[in-house]
């Protein structure tokens, strides 16, 4: 089993090269997938997927190839870009300071107590106009008429007696 995912990892272009695949496959898994399958199995079948096309030797073997050594080149400039203009420390020391403000904000002005009470006072004035006209219970009765009518319907459909009693062509 080792010499077999070596041999896979010698045919990808190597071990960053096949990562970089497994990555971009990911990304395309979830943004394709994602909401059909469920997050996880999108990640891992993308991932997968990308990087078993890497070790292929035909023409998807070589653009996977090529996309998992441009998104590498991509890493490094984004390294490079990080180092020279300082980007994450920059954006650490905002956000820290966006944080500092909105909380000095909260407190001088009480936001997140006038938004709790807010909340609160709709979801008792929800919960007494949900008492006095009963909606969830209309809307479940009017949901479970509809489905009755639909089996109904359908029932007639596949009954014997009915398909004996269309014309024949």
């Amino acid at each position: 089993a080792s010499a077999s995912a070596s041999a896979a990892v010698g045919s990808a272009g190597g071990i960053k090269t096949l990562a970089a695949c497994a990555a971009l496959g990911a990304g395309a898994g979830l943004l394709v997938l994602g909401s059909t399958v469920g997050a996880t199995v999108a990640v891992v079948g993308g991932a997968a997927g990308a990087a078993y096309c890497a070790t292929r030797s035909d023409k998807v073997g070589d653009a996977a190839r090529g996309a998992g050594n441009i998104a590498l080149q991509g890493v490094d400039k984004a390294k490079e870009i990080n180092q020279k203009h300082d980007i994450t420390g920059k954006i650490t020391v905002a956000g820290t300071q966006a944080i500092t403000v909105a909380k000095e904000t909260d407190q001088k002005y009480g936001v997140s107590t006038k938004v709790s009470a807010g909340v609160g006072a709709a979801v008792k004035r929800a919960s007494e106009f949900e008492s006095k006209h009963k909606v969830t219970d209309k809307v479940v009765s009017g949901f479970a008429a509809g489905l009755g009518r639909i089996s109904a319907a359908l029932e007639k459909k596949s009954t014997p007696a009915a398909s004996s009693a269309a014309p024949s062509q």
